[in-house]
């Protein structure tokens, strides 16, 4: 029997991150939710301002229509409208304080999930509850099953109820581009979908970029990193959250310093904006310390190869901020970053895949070499991941694997696939 190359391994176990504002300033938003760092908006309620030289973003949760269009001379004539203003804002507080390292997470998972896509700008990505949590490493026991998978539905819904406005510099016709003037837009459009199969339920969603993310979605723009969903997105949100911000951080970092030849190089206080953590300047050893646990962590889990001299030289009066502006350099392990040139970006990902322009049929070898194969196969059958995994003799979650290339296709389950688009072992 034969083997499938290494090459053709290594490269179905990278992981999409699009590299943009929008991307970084959601990012932000999230991690610093329940750490106060958002502004006050409309009736009090919290709103995420990211400044860049090209632009400003704005993040927001959706407040009610008719709410948004009483005037503030309106509140001091009649105090009782304002009322509702101040309940809505109230619950946008709440739902901000449940943000967390999770939410960003799942953010970075929906995005890996588009980028994939043929066409990014068009096109809808599905995916479960359960994909959600194999991305996380989430082992989902019984017991704890219907906690887990709702825990990730809450961060869900909180990603889908985000809007933004946006203004930025288009250098390509010498304009701003604003989206969300007089109307928010999406962060994502997520829309959820309960399926029934006889006693068995499930959800899934389909997911596709607000039009200011659409702004910036360009193959360019993607950076196709290896082995992040296992070294960093594994960690765990409870003991290892700082430590899953600064991995985040280095990584998005590293792949555009790495794409210009560079090791990505940043002052801590940079990092910690990133992080959404509040600089102590009462007790600044407790924030040096966390800093240097978390990249030392980092280390231990290969994804760091080496770090520049972190620890200050002296810790007298006025260090600190001397501390804070101080860039620091990093080097990425191997294992976890690797940029792939646009060209075989777009030859290996953005190749249409169906079977109308297949030329002639659909050999194993080929499902092996590209695995989206898989679900063109369970859309063309209408078949749901259970029901071919049953059919090959696999479990849904390998299979899972499989399609979204986080595990190398075995040829004997490829053969199977192959009979089945040759409709040969499943009718």
């Amino acid at each position: 029997m034969e083997t499938i190359p290494k090459n053709e391994v290594t490269r179905h176990e990278t992981f999409a991150i699009p590299i943009n504002p929008v991307v970084q300033a959601a990012l932000r938003s999230l991690y610093s939710g329940a750490c106060g760092l958002w502004d006050s908006g409309l009736y009090g309620s919290p709103q995420f301002n990211y400044e860049a030289n090209d632009g400003h973003i704005s993040l927001f949760f959706a407040f009610p229509r008719s709410i948004k269009d009483i005037e503030y001379s309106q509140i001091f004539m009649c105090p009782r409208m304002a009322r509702s203003g101040f309940i809505a804002a109230h619950q946008c507080r709440q739902k901000m304080s449940s943000l967390s390292v999770e939410t960003g997470d799942i953010l970075i998972i929906l995005m890996a999930e588009i980028a994939r896509l043929q066409n990014p700008k068009r096109d809808i990505a599905w995916l479960s509850l359960e994909d959600i949590a194999e991305y996380r490493g989430v082992r989902l026991r019984n017991g704890s099953k219907n906690k887990l998978l709702d825990d990730i539905k809450k961060h869900v819904l909180l990603i889908a109820n985000l809007r933004l406005s946006m203004t930025w510099r288009d250098y390509r016709n010498g304009s701003s581009a604003i989206y969300g003037a007089n109307q928010a837009d999406h962060l994502l459009d997520i829309v959820d979908v309960e399926h029934q199969h006889r006693s068995r339920r499930w959800t899934s969603f389909g997911v596709r970029s607000g039009q200011a993310l659409t702004y910036f979605l360009r193959p360019e723009t993607v950076r196709w990193i290896g082995y992040y969903s296992r070294s960093i997105l594994q960690l765990s949100p409870y003991h290892d959250a700082f430590t899953k911000k600064i991995g985040t951080y280095w990584t998005i970092l590293g792949s555009i310093a790495g794409k210009r030849g560079k090791l990505p190089r940043a002052t801590p206080r940079r990092i910690l904006q990133f992080c959404g953590a509040l600089i102590n300047e009462r007790n600044p050893g407790h924030t040096i310390d966390n800093f240097l646990k978390a990249h030392n962590r980092l280390l231990e889990y290969h994804s760091l190869q080496a770090v520049s001299a972190i620890e200050p030289l002296a810790r007298t009066k006025g260090y600190f901020k001397i501390w804070l502006d101080t860039p620091i350099s990093v080097k990425l392990s191997e294992h976890l970053w690797q940029v792939q040139n646009q060209e075989s970006f777009q030859a290996d990902i953005l190749t249409p895949i169906s079977i109308e322009n297949q030329s002639g049929p659909v050999s194993w070898e080929r499902i092996c070499r590209h695995p989206g194969l898989i679900k063109v196969l369970r859309d063309s059958r209408g078949l749901h991941q259970e029901e071919l995994a049953r059919a090959v003799g696999v479990s849904r979650q390998t299979l899972s694997k499989y399609e979204r290339g986080l595990q190398a296709v075995p040829p004997a389950i490829a053969v199977k696939l192959a009979n089945i688009y040759q409709d040969k072992a499943y009718r």
